[in-house]
């Protein structure tokens, strides 16, 4: 593929400094950027407001549970299908039509709980549409990055994206829950569904020429999907990180359960001290994101240094003697989660071709948000037999033992 680029292209990437903030001087990815946090904060009000309604409507945590299976199991098995979609047709297209049908989604859930007509089959097949719609729209926004940024600042682009659903962390359960309580479940999905038109009016004002080319296949379907987990199986580069994402996705990245667990079974803390923990935790995970985008080119050692960093912090978290000591070591612990993602991105995409971008990004997604189906059950067996605190420390340990994976090989090449 040529690596020339329009004119635009040009003079928006020569602006460039090392910081990760000034990839915002791309005009298309500051357009994305921005409207991808305000999705994210909208995500955040009918999250929070789907599980108020479930509670008021069955009283029932298996109800609530099924929410959130419904919602990440399209990711487990859907996934790879969305990462061939990304890599046949350009991901603009593509991310116009995911987030149109989200807003359609959200809208429905508007009207129906306005209508007084919602039941909780109503949030249980509305939440499977957008797990379906999610299973697309991940790899196809992680394959668009490139078009925005080219490889010669693909990194800090990739570093920088990688702190928007923390940002959106920050504020967007309070606001959700305040709204909630002010103006009921209907206003926070219509929210939801706003939100959604935001990142299509952003995709619109984008144009085609400010976007780098990148190769599309159009194959058999299934031929595709055997070639995209060839290429990242036959690569140590790529098969190490994803292979070990999906034992850290599985057993450790299970945050909303565990920090839940931890502020009510072993502190016995209050919903706001919950709200405090994740805002925190947030805070935490941009800066670690925003600090690890400096990095030009992240390898397989910055990754298992930042798996080792995550280990020992959830190890910490694990044993906090105090609900404060829990509060004040949350940004430090965040600080690691978001080191661990910028860095997994940013390798992984780095040491990817442009043509397998949408594939490659279909498999991180389906190890960081695919298995939380499995996880959330092993985690939720673990906390029931012995405490929350257990639970925290098989995330440790899954952190340590991908953190030592990962050097081996590292080693191993060298």
């Amino acid at each position: 593929m040529s690596q020339s680029s329009p004119p635009a292209v040009t003079s928006a990437l020569a602006a460039i400094g090392s910081s990760p903030l000034h990839a915002l001087r791309i005009r298309t990815f500051r357009l994305f950027f921005v409207a991808q946090i305000i999705s994210n904060i909208g995500t955040w009000f009918q999250s929070i407001a789907q599980a108020l309604l479930v509670i008021e409507l069955t009283g029932s945590g298996k109800a609530l549970g099924t929410v959130a299976a419904l919602q990440f199991t399209p990711m487990l098995l859907l996934g790879v299908y969305g990462g061939v979609l990304a890599d046949r047709w350009k991901p603009r297209t593509l991310l116009l039509t995911t987030a149109g049908l989200a807003a359609l989604l959200a809208a429905s859930l508007a009207i129906v709980t306005a209508l007084d007509r919602i039941s909780v089959l109503w949030v249980w097949g509305l939440a499977l549409g957008l797990g379906c719609v999610q299973a697309l729209d991940r790899p196809t926004a992680q394959a668009f990055l490139y078009e925005m940024a080219g490889p010669k600042d693909l990194s800090k682009v990739v570093g920088l994206y990688s702190t928007v659903q923390s940002s959106a962390r920050m504020v967007g359960p309070a606001l959700g829950g305040a709204a909630y309580a002010m103006f009921g479940g209907a206003t926070c999905f219509a929210i939801n569904a706003a939100s959604f038109l935001v990142v299509v009016v952003a995709l619109l004002l984008m144009s085609p020429q400010q976007l780098w080319p990148r190769p599309t296949q159009q194959q058999d379907v299934r031929e595709q999907v055997r070639a995209g987990l060839r290429y990242a199986f036959r690569s140590r580069a790529l098969r190490t990180p994803i292979l070990s994402n999906v034992v850290i996705g599985c057993l450790a990245f299970n945050f909303m359960t565990v920090i839940a667990a931890m502020i009510g079974f072993e502190f016995h803390g209050s919903a706001q001290a919950l709200g405090a923990a994740h805002a925190l935790n947030a805070v935490g995970a941009v800066f670690g994101g925003l600090w690890l985008a400096t990095v030009r080119k992240p390898t397989r050692m910055h990754l298992a240094l930042a798996c080792f960093a995550m280990s020992l912090t959830i190890l910490v978290a694990a044993l906090s003697p105090s609900l404060a000591f829990f509060l004040i070591w949350s940004p430090i612990f965040g600080f690691s989660i978001g080191a661990y993602q910028t860095t997994l991105q940013s390798s992984v995409q780095s040491a990817t071709e442009p043509a397998m971008m949408g594939r490659v990004a279909s498999l991180l997604a389906l190890g960081s948000v695919g298995t939380t189906p499995i996880g959330s059950m092993i985690v939720g067996f673990l906390i029931d037999a012995w405490s929350a605190r257990a639970a925290m420390g098989l995330g440790a340990v899954a952190c340590l033992c991908g953190g030592c994976v990962l050097l081996l090989s590292r080693l191993r090449d060298a």
